[in-house]
């Protein structure tokens, strides 16, 4: 390519990125979909994204900006960028508002410049490319050679995040991306959870992996969570296949992957199972909306209490009411806006039934779900603290379940000791008394499964020649005892590992 025919691209990149990428001879100037530009290595687009969509929504939200916030300050504490036009957060505010609200009066304006990639990150015109998402409006592209701009998960919690932001982020991605699944793992032998792992990698690309602490309830909740709306499934198979994947209590690990393009999860999920004697070790959802169900949940901490909480036979009056505010949600064009409050958040805990369905949205003006028993609660959130709109958009105070929004019980508890009447102070202390029962025998296994974490991590930063040095320096029967105590000790979590 001549150098005035990379000139049109030289010309609309920031000149701080030729430090680092050149243009290659074969470039070109692509019109992109934005979201084609967004990968789960870049991750920190989805703080941007946020706050852009809490500007355009109008709602009364501090945790996009939060969360905005909180990236800037984890990257670069001091608020300066690389040409110097920024120098506080207030800043970056007043430029990226200034942004947003342009695209939203006029539209995208390619003059703005292109958006720089390389492999599947942008190196340049993040806050471009996030605005352009929500508004869906193409950008301008092209490909430099260099290296990768990774702000993946995992590099967004070595510079210092959050890992409840981290998560919140990582579910903002998985509903965006019809290519994501989960990958459940139920108890296992380590040696064949790796390989399975290693088989996993091979496929995908791992987005986000967490170990999930389930009690025994919580166990019951995950398979149907997982099963329970397959149209083969009844609750007399619950017990069985909570035994079988379960047959010694213990925990899951779910792991988030982006597959090839319309390639679906099944191909993973078969080469996957090869790592495992038996086909159950291991469950890969099927579709997006799946995906949306398990993000929801076991990326937020309230989802993950109301997982280990939640009653397998909820009471009989709530889930008349609830199949009601169900098929008044669907009839709404945003259902997200939505959320169940005060005793209807009791009755999905299994701490009593409730008479209505009472629920909050950002603006009264919103249509209402059905009659008298589905009710707007907003008049009584009048003088609360927190305004109904942070309750509604902002995951610290609620979780979803099967697109179903409910305040958390900690933010019900905090609402009721508000209000203080009567029925209150009842609901608050069922609240206080709502604790995960987890039998002693998980504890113990808990607690061996971590000691042995802790000590597979630790033996290897050991010098090499520690045993000699001890040969060295104790007496020939000391020494002897430390080491028949430690290859004892191995043999024996060794033998409880095999049985996890």
């Amino acid at each position: 390519m001549s150098r005035a025919a990379r000139d049109p691209i030289r010309t609309r990149i920031d000149a701080n990125v030729f430090n680092y990428y050149r243009v290659p001879a074969e470039a070109r100037i692509e019109r992109c979909d934005p979201l084609a530009l967004v990968s789960p290595d870049r991750l920190d687009l989805m703080a941007r994204y946020v706050f852009v969509r809490q500007r355009e929504q109008g709602w009364a939200v501090g945790w996009g900006t939060s969360v905005y916030r909180h990236l800037l300050e984890s990257w670069n504490a001091e608020f300066r960028d690389g040409d110097g036009r920024k120098s506080s957060f207030t800043d970056y505010l007043r430029h990226f508002t200034a942004l947003i609200d342009d695209v939203s009066l006029n539209g995208y304006d390619q003059a703005r410049g292109l958006v720089p990639y390389t492999g599947n990150t942008v190196v340049d015109g993040a806050h471009r490319l996030a605005t352009a998402l929500y508004f869906k409006q193409p950008v301008d592209a092209v490909r430099l050679e260099g290296p990768l701009q990774k702000q993946d998960a995992a590099a967004l919690l070595r510079i210092g995040m959050s890992a409840a932001v981290v998560e919140q982020l990582v579910n903002e991605y998985l509903a965006l991306d019809e290519d994501c699944y989960a990958a459940v793992f139920f108890p296992a032998p380590w040696a064949e959870v790796d390989a399975a792992l290693s088989r996993l990698a091979e496929k995908t690309q791992i987005i986000h992996a967490k170990d999930i602490s389930l009690t025994e309830q919580g166990r019951r909740n995950l398979i149907e969570l997982l099963y329970g709306h397959e149209p083969w499934w009844n609750m007399d198979l619950l017990d069985r296949f909570v035994r079988l994947r379960f047959p010694n209590g213990g925990d899951a690990k779910v792991v988030f992957v982006k597959t090839p393009p319309g390639e679906g999860s099944r191909p993973t999920k078969e080469h996957v199972r090869q790592a495992f004697p038996e086909l159950h070790y291991v469950h890969m959802n099927d579709t997006h909306r799946e995906t949306r169900w398990i993000g929801d949940l076991v990326l937020n901490p309230n989802g993950v209490k109301f997982l280990n909480l939640r009653p397998t036979f909820q009471p009989k009056r709530f889930r008349k009411l609830l199949a009601e505010y169900e098929a008044g949600l669907g009839a709404v064009a945003n259902p997200a806006a939505y959320c169940i409050d005060s005793g209807a958040v009791l009755a999905a805990f299994g701490l009593r039934d409730c008479n209505d369905v009472d629920y909050i949205v950002p603006q009264q003006s919103f249509p209402l779900l059905g009659g008298g028993e589905l009710a707007c609660h907003n008049d009584e959130y009048r003088e609360f603290q927190i305004p109904v709109d942070e309750l509604v958009f902002n995951p610290a105070y609620h979780f979803s379940y099967k697109g179903v929004k409910y305040l958390s019980l900690e933010t019900v508890l905090l609402f009721k000791s508000f209000r203080g009447a009567k029925k209150d102070l009842r609901d608050c202390r069922l609240i206080m008394e709502a604790r995960p029962r987890e039998p002693v025998g998980d504890r113990v296994r808990r607690s061996v499964r971590a000691s042995y974490g802790e000590l597979r991590a630790w033996l290897p930063q050991l010098p090499g020649k520690t045993a000699e040095t001890l040969r060295q320096t104790l007496p020939p029967p000391l020494f002897r005892g430390v080491r028949y105590v430690f290859r004892t000790g191995r043999s024996a979590i060794r033998a409880v590992r095999g049985r996890m």
